[in-house]
C-alpha cells in the first residue's frame, strides 16, 4: 500500500491549492500598464484585461477613482467612457458617485465583447471624469494704532509681530497680495489699504469659470471696506478663466484696529467643478 502514498499526497496538494483564493484586482487596485488621469484632488486609473484583445473574445475595462484630498469629500463625481473601439458593452459605461470620502477609492468595471478582428490594429478608449471640490486661503492681517506703530518703529520691534498664511494643495490656487507691508499702521482719513486676489488653474484639466456665489470672503474687523464684484461676501457674477486665470479682484479698506495690536484673518473659500480627460490605448489582434 505504500506505493500509493505519493499519489495520495499529490492529490491532497492539488485539492488544497484549489481552495486558495486568488486576489481580486479591485482589492489590489488597478495597476500599470494602463492609463491615468490625475491632479492634486483626484486620481483615475484605467486598464483593459487582457492588454491585447483577441477577435470575438471577452475583455474587461477596470478602473479606480481615488480622492487624494485628506480634508474634504469630492462630490457629484462622474466618469464616462466613450468611443469603446466598437466593442460591445454588456454593462453601463457611465458611473456616478454622490461623494468620495477623503483618501478613499471607488472601483468598478465594464464587461466588453470584442468584435471580429480582420487585422492587427490599435485604437483608443476615451474617458472623462468630473467632480466638485473646494479650496481655501487664509491670511492674518495685523493692524497697529498709530502710537503703537511709531513706538515699535523706533524700537525696531515691528518684525516681532508674526502673521501666518494657510492654504491647501488644489488645482485651483489663490493669489493674494496686500498693498502695505505688515504690520499695517492704521489709516488716516483719505488713506486706503488695497488687497488684490485672483484664481489660477494650476492643474492639467478643464475649468471654465467659478459660478456666481461660489467664492466666499470673510474680512477681518480691522479692515473696513469692500471688494469689487462682491455682495454679501459672495461673488455676484461668474469669474471666467482666461489663459488659466480669472481677472484680479480689488478691495479697498480703511485699516482700523480695535486694540493697540489687532490681528484678524482674511479668508477666501472657493467651490469649483473640475474635469479631466484622457484615453487608453487598446491593441486588437486577430486569432
Amino acid at each position: 500500500m505504500n506505493k500509493f502514498l505519493p499519489l495520495i499526497f499529490i492529490i491532497a496538494i492539488v485539492a488544497v491549492s484549489g481552495c486558495v483564493e486568488v486576489p481580486n484586482i479591485f482589492e489590489q487596485k488597478v495597476t500599470t500598464p494602463g492609463s491615468k488621469a490625475e491632479n492634486s484632488d483626484i486620481s483615475v486609473r484605467v486598464q483593459l484585461t487582457p492588454q491585447e484583445v483577441l477577435s470575438e473574445r471577452s475583455a474587461v475595462l477596470e478602473f479606480e477613482v481615488q480622492n487624494l484630498r485628506n480634508d474634504i469629500n469630492l462630490t457629484d463625481v462622474t466618469i464616462n467612457f466613450y468611443d469603446l473601439c466598437d466593442m460591445e458593452n454588456k454593462t453601463p459605461t457611465a458611473f456616478h458617485y454622490d461623494f468620495i470620502r477623503p483618501n478613499m477609492t471607488k472601483y468598478n468595471k465594464i464587461d466588453l465583447k470584442v468584435p471580429k478582428v480582420v487585422f492587427d490594429h490599435e485604437c483608443k478608449i476615451k474617458y472623462r471624469v468630473e467632480y466638485n471640490a473646494s479650496t481655501y486661503f487664509t491670511q492674518d492681517i495685523a493692524v497697529l494704532t498709530e502710537g503703537e506703530y511709531a513706538a515699535r518703529e523706533i524700537a525696531g520691534t515691528l518684525g516681532e509681530i508674526q502673521t501666518s498664511t494657510k492654504t491647501v494643495n488644489s488645482p485651483i490656487s489663490i493669489s493674494f497680495t496686500i498693498s502695505e507691508p505688515q504690520p499695517i499702521r492704521e489709516t488716516k482719513p483719505g488713506e486706503k489699504v488695497h488687497a488684490y486676489f485672483k484664481f489660477i488653474d494650476t492643474g492639467n484639466g478643464i475649468i471654465d469659470k467659478l459660478e456666481a456665489g461660489s467664492v466666499g470672503l470673510k474680512i477681518p474687523d480691522n479692515l473696513q471696506g469692500n471688494c469689487k464684484g462682491f455682495e454679501n461676501s459672495k461673488n455676484s457674477q461668474p469669474l471666467a478663466f482666461i489663459n488659466k486665470e480669472t481677472r484680479q479682484i480689488t478691495c479697498d479698506f480703511d485699516a482700523k484696529p480695535r486694540t493697540n495690536i489687532d490681528i484678524g484673518t482674511f479668508s477666501i473659500t472657493v467651490n469649483y467643478k473640475y474635469a479631466l480627460n484622457n484615453d487608453l490605448n487598446v491593441r486588437f489582434k486577430k486569432r
